[in-house]
């Protein structure tokens, strides 16, 4: 398996979002994170429904690790909480220099719901773009 990753990917992302919005406005912004939620992270929303938070928590490990983020994972029968203290694409773009979207977060707030919608839980998102962290939250309806 190749784990090399390229981060410069976030880049292309964050002038993609900004060519979306001045172009074409942020509810179509909006709708293409939503095909994308729908379409690209549709393995792991039939991972969830099959395996539950787990296969979030998984999957979280392994694409942070991947990308060098510093977080926590913390995870119980009914929530899972994902603390990222230095997220590895806002920290890539502001070390390179790349122009960040004013609101390049989006993507990980609509793909979340996207996830939560699909597999019957509930979710949040609080980020500081600022300073490069978040904290995910999913959890089931009591």
């Amino acid at each position: 398996m190749n784990t090399k990753v390229h981060k410069d990917f976030h880049g292309a992302l964050s002038c993609a979002f900004q060519f979306l919005e001045e172009r074409y406005g942020k509810k179509d912004l909006q709708k293409f994170l939503e095909r994308v939620g729908e379409n690209c992270y549709l393995n792991l929303i039939n991972e969830v429904k099959s395996n539950g938070l787990l296969a979030l928590e998984e999957y979280w490990r392994r694409i942070f690790t991947l990308e060098e983020g510093i977080f926590e994972v913390e995870r119980n029968n009914d929530s899972l909480t994902l603390k990222v203290k230095r997220c590895p694409a806002i920290t890539h773009l502001k070390e390179v220099g790349y122009p960040i979207y004013k609101d390049f977060c989006i993507q990980t707030r609509i793909v979340n719901n996207i996830i939560a919608r699909e597999t019957n839980l509930i979710c949040s998102v609080e980020s500081n773009q600022e300073e490069a962290c978040c904290i995910q939250k999913f959890w089931r309806a009591k």
